[in-house]
């Protein structure tokens, strides 16, 4: 049973080390955080939504979008961009260009796994 242990976690520490010797210096680790989550501001986007406040729930959702880009969020970049993309189609009369515009330029720019 130990020697399986053993064997597990030299595997996990060998994939985390290969992992880190591949990251190119400006490559960031994702972070898929359950503690930042943005609770507080998703709810306002909610309330702003019922109270049939689109472009005041974009800008918000375009804060968040912002922000979770620049500290490598992945789960709030990927449901921020949702968020946009609903409340744009509701804003804007041809927003279906724009939207897909926006996303190959996002696929373009970023890295795995915002861009699958």
């Amino acid at each position: 049973m130990s020697a399986i242990v053993v064997a597990l976690f030299s595997i996990i520490y060998a994939n985390v080390n290969i992992n880190i010797i591949n990251m190119k210096p400006d490559d960031k680790p994702l972070h898929f955080s359950a503690t930042n989550n943005y609770s507080k501001e998703w709810a306002t986007i909610d309330s702003l939504d019922s109270k049939g406040l689109p472009k005041s729930a974009l800008e918000l959702v375009e804060k968040i979008y912002k922000r979770a880009f620049a500290e490598n969020n992945a789960g709030q970049v990927i449901k921020a961009r949702i968020y946009q993309l609903k409340y744009r189609n509701i804003i804007e009369e041809d927003a279906f260009e724009g939207i897909l515009n926006d996303l190959v330029k996002d696929a373009k720019i970023m890295k795995f796994p915002y861009n699958s």
